[in-house]
């Protein structure tokens, strides 16, 4: 082997590294809230591990495109989890709040 050069090696993952102080929720809508859901708005999501709790977050991205065959989009939301409760994959129900009087 020259100096510089590369070995390549085959490396069996040992363990995964998440930052779970923030968890990426995804989210499919029906197209007739297309135009109702926008970047910035409040999502609450509760999951069958905490029946009694939901957790508030902000929508960060809504597709700019309707699927053809299932006519909904996605949207994603971040939600903080300071405490870590929540994990990647954990199946969730969301709701979207449109609209907050008081």
């Amino acid at each position: 082997m020259r100096r510089g050069s590369v070995a390549a090696r085959r490396f069996r993952a040992v363990t995964r590294v998440s930052d779970l102080s923030a968890v990426k929720v995804s989210a499919t809508i029906p197209e007739r809230y297309f135009a109702r859901i926008s970047p910035g708005q409040t999502v609450e999501v509760t999951t069958p591990s905490y029946p009694d709790e939901s957790f508030t977050g902000r929508v960060t991205v809504r597709a700019p495109e309707i699927d053809m065959q299932t006519r909904s989009f996605e949207i994603r939301a971040v939600i903080d989890n300071p405490d870590g409760r929540l994990a990647g994959g954990m199946f969730a129900g969301s709701r979207l709040v449109r609209h907050c009087l008081q």
